[in-house]
């Protein structure tokens, strides 16, 4: 994948997220744009971090790509059914009264069984552990994501995914795992 395909995309996926973020602070009508403008430029800084891995790890992004996307999304499906069937234990209503320390677990959880399978299935990664900044990365981005529609009183940013809400509904997480793991991998020089 050439650095302007990837450029490209992360221009067009910013785009969709913005048009999301404009279309509810129209409808809301408020003074309320801080903390969801705030969100939406570390949103667009995360998602940098598909491009700038392309960069610095040019060899191995497409290794990396997979395993992120792949465990990330493995990770918000266990934290799904793990809050929803397992969680007793309330996060601070700040993020969200509905959010549980159970389905925080399982983000790490789903991400460890989505890099374990990545790796018996599909490509060989450097290090069974980057499930924990996967799995830490997709709890941050979703919890972010949490704090804003909350501050906002919203569900979803808008229904352009069906069942999954809107464009920054479904990346959060993924951008989260992004960012983690890129200064991961720096900070313990894997690759």
């Amino acid at each position: 994948m050439s650095n302007t395909t990837r450029l490209a995309v992360w221009v067009i996926l910013l785009g969709l997220a913005l048009h999301e973020l404009l279309g509810v602070i129209q409808q809301r009508k408020a003074g309320k744009t801080t903390p969801p403008v705030i969100f939406y430029i570390l949103f667009g800084i995360a998602l940098l971090h598909f491009y700038i891995m392309g960069i610095v790890y040019s060899r191995q992004f497409v290794n990396l790509l997979i395993t992120i996307c792949f465990a990330s999304v493995l990770s918000d499906v266990t934290a799904f059914f793990m809050g929803n069937y397992l969680g007793k234990h309330k996060l601070p209503a700040l993020f969200n009264k509905n959010k549980s320390w159970e389905g925080v677990a399982g983000q790490i959880i789903g991400a460890f069984i989505g890099v374990v399978l990545v790796n018996v299935y599909v490509v060989h990664i450097p290090t069974l552990l980057l499930f924990l900044p996967i799995g830490i990365g997709a709890a941050v981005g979703d919890l972010a994501n949490s704090y804003v529609k909350r501050f906002l009183d919203i569900k979803d940013w808008s229904n352009n995914i069906p069942g999954h809400g809107g464009y920054l509904d479904r990346l959060s997480s993924l951008v989260g795992s992004a960012l983690f793991t890129f200064y991961y991998l720096k900070l313990f020089g894997i690759m």
